[in-house]
Order: structure tokens, then C-alpha cells, then sequence
């Protein structure tokens, strides 16, 4: 009923094939084993240690927490020019660059960030000034650095210790980028500010709709709290306006923007109210470590 078996071969026919198939696996093994050898014998071997990465300055914003990579001047990029200001005549207009930086008491390491940018023009002749906001996060060209945000100018001037450091880097990047004479600039960290506004007894400042952040840093910049502030007008002291400046959390960056003007024309109204001028002497001597 089955099928009949078909015949083995015979057994020095097996081995034939058995010796057939071990020698063909050793000569495979040997021409990948060679080819390997080649291929790596071929590479070019620069060094026999991994480059090591060049460092990088790193700032963290104090808002938001990121860590900000700030590059440093390779070789031939644009050097980095150092400002010239000539004598004032009296009746030329001045631009000043107003900065406040996000240096907190108890910090004495450099590389802040510019938290607010802002010229202010007077022309002596017309007896009018003005006020222009420059946002932080504006992408420019920083001279010597290429392109990167407008508050890393100063950072990478302190950092990299360009001459006249973050401010006059900051100013030639505003003057490069706006094509504007900037003869002069002005910084002031946080306590500086709320030492101005305590000392001329707070400001009155008429809030436009109620505001309320609730991701504000705390003074030390390891936490969050919440801030509220009702519409209309408002008695603010040195704490509540540095905050009212500083949320970026009410509103756009551009309503930002217009509260620190509104809050820097209610100081220059406070201290025209009270006849402020003939101290100015004692309140360089007070404000000397933080402008």
C-alpha cells in the first residue's frame, strides 16, 4: 500500500557533501572576515580620544525658565566695535537706552538677561520727549555674535567681556538694528526699582481692566504665585508696580510694553509733585548700587 523508500546514498557520498558544505562556511567566514579588515583598515583615524564639545554660556529666564544658549565670537565674525560719544552741544537731541535686568539681590554671578529695553529721546531744542519699548524677544543682528534674541546682547557682552561689556554691546546692536544714535544707557535691577517708587511714596496708576497672573515668580525665582490687581485707579508702592510691570501673563507683550511707560510717567508725575529735583544728589547716593 505505501510507497516503496527510496535508496540512501552512500555514506563516502555524504561525507563528500558534508566536507563540501564545512569548507564552503569557512570560506565564506574568511572573505567577510577580510573584507571587514579592509574597510577598516581604510579609515582615516584623526584622533584617539572624542572632540570635546566647546562650552557654551547658558542664562536662564527668570520668567520662564528656560535655559538661553549664548554664543561666543568665532573667528571672523565681525569684531565688535567700541562706542564713541562726543561732547553734547546742549541743544542735540539724546537717546538713552533704559535697561532692567533680572539681577535679584543676593546674585552677584553676570549674564542677565535685559527684562526691559526701552529709548528715551529728548530733544532739548523742541522741549519734547518720547518713549520707545523694544520687545525682548525681538530676533536681531548682535554685531560680532550674528542673529539672536535683543536681550541676549547683554548677556554675551558681560560673558564674553566685549569692550565696554553688555551695555555698550546692547546699545550697538540697538544702534545697528534701528539705525538711531544711542549716546548714552541706563540700567536698574529689580531692587533699584522698587527702591525708587518706595522712596517717593508709590505711584497712582489708573488700571485699565482687572489683571491677574497666576504664574508669577516669586522674588527668589523658585516658585509661582498668583497676582491680582483691580481695574481703575490704583496706590501702588515698590513691590506691586515692579509687578504690574513685569507679568507677562495679563496680557500681550505689548500691553507689558504700555504699563511700564504708564508706570515710568506716573514716577516722573510723583516726583515732579513733590519737588523731587533739588534731591536728585541723595537719591543718586541711594539708588548707586542698582543704577
Amino acid at each position: 500500500n505505501g510507497r516503496p523508500r527510496r535508496p540512501l546514498p552512500p555514506s563516502w557520498l555524504l561525507g563528500v557533501l558534508l566536507a563540501v558544505f564545512a569548507l564552503g562556511t569557512v570560506l565564506s567566514a574568511v572573505f567577510v572576515f577580510t573584507t571587514v579588515r579592509d574597510i577598516v583598515a581604510a579609515w582615516r583615524v584623526t584622533s584617539q580620544n572624542p572632540p570635546t564639545p566647546e562650552p557654551v554660556a547658558q542664562v536662564t529666564d527668570s520668567e520662564t525658565g528656560v535655559i538661553v544658549p549664548v554664543a561666543t565670537p568665532k573667528p571672523g565674525d565681525t569684531p565688535v566695535p567700541t562706542p564713541e560719544v562726543g561732547a553734547w552741544t546742549g541743544t542735540d537731541r539724546v537717546t538713552i537706552l533704559v535697561m532692567g535686568i533680572d539681577r535679584r539681590q543676593g546674585e552677584d554671578e553676570k549674564g542677565y538677561l535685559t527684562d526691559t529695553m526701552m529709548l528715551v529721546t529728548m530733544d532739548p531744542s523742541a522741549r519734547t520727549a518720547a518713549m520707545l519699548s523694544i520687545p525682548r524677544d525681538l530676533w536681531v543682528t548682535i554685531p560680532g555674535y550674528g542673529l539672536n534674541k535683543i536681550n541676549a546682547a547683554y548677556p554675551l557682552g558681560e560673558m564674553n567681556k566685549t569692550p565696554g561689556g553688555g551695555p555698550a554691546l546692547t546699545m550697538l546692536t540697538v544702534e545697528q538694528n534701528f539705525r538711531v544714535d544711542v549716546h548714552h544707557f541706563a540700567t536698574v535691577d529689580f531692587r533699584g526699582f522698587v527702591t525708587v517708587v518706595d522712596a517717593i511714596g508709590g505711584i497712582s496708576v489708573e488700571v485699565p481692566y482687572p489683571l491677574k497672573d497666576d504664574a508669577y515668580p516669586t522674588d527668589d525665582g523658585s516658585n509661582y504665585m498668583r497676582f491680582y490687581i483691580p481695574a481703575g485707579l490704583q496706590w501702588l508702592d515698590g513691590a506691586t508696580a515692579l509687578r504690574y510691570a513685569r507679568s507677562r501673563n495679563f496680557d500681550t507683550d505689548f500691553g507689558r510694553q504700555r504699563r511700564q511707560q504708564q508706570v515710568l510717567q506716573a514716577i516722573r508725575e510723583q516726583g515732579l509733585k513733590l519737588d523731587l529735583l533739588p534731591r536728585l544728589p541723595e537719591f543718586i547716593r541711594l539708588l548707586s548700587g542698582s543704577v
